[in-house]
């Protein structure tokens, strides 16, 4: 038989298992450290987010100012170039001719079995026009040393590089925007 119980007296309270009691302190603690970790990562993600940006945009802007630049340098040429041709040459020339030629001569001649000198003493001036036929061919072989220092300027905006520039700029600008958006 059983002892009787009094109506007024309770019974105790089952006894909960050692492990139970630190379940909820455990678990909490784990829930705390585990928003912690949400939020420095969150943290870390929107600052990442800030600085991409940030660099995003200064590169950006490089590339745009890369386009308003110029190309400038030096092309050093030292070459010496073999020069080779005939060359006709026809041309007339007319060449006037002033000038006075002077004699002072004498011929012998018999006359009636005696000898007779006579004597000539003269100037005669000469003015004439002689024309000139040249009809040749000149052969030309040498070589021409070529040392220069050449410079070239050119401007971005006039090569094929400023397409490019403007297809990065603008994909910058997209990555730029989209990282934007949250």
């Amino acid at each position: 038989m059983r002892p009787r119980q009094e109506p007024d007296q309770q019974q105790p309270a089952p006894r909960r298992p050692q492990w139970n009691q630190y379940l909820l302190p455990f678990v909490l603690i784990l829930l705390g450290l585990s928003i912690g970790l949400h939020i420095w990562t969150l943290t870390t993600i929107y600052r990442t987010r800030s600085l991409a940006r940030a660099q995003l945009d200064g590169l950006a802007q490089q590339v745009r100012g890369a386009q308003d630049e110029v190309i400038t340098t030096i092309i050093r040429i030292d070459h010496d170039v073999p020069i080779r041709a005939t060359v006709p040459v026809q041309k007339e020339i007319s060449v006037p001719i002033r000038t006075t030629v002077e004699i002072d001569d004498g011929f012998d001649f018999n006359l009636a079995g005696q000898r007779v000198r006579i004597p000539i003493d003269i100037t005669v001036p000469v003015s004439t026009t002689v024309p000139i036929q040249i009809n040749e061919t000149v052969e030309i072989s040498t070589t021409v040393a070529i040392n220069v220092d050449l410079p070239v300027t050119v401007p971005m905006s006039d090569t094929i590089v400023v397409d490019y520039l403007d297809a990065l700029y603008q994909a910058l600008t997209d990555i730029d925007s989209e990282l934007g958006s949250p």
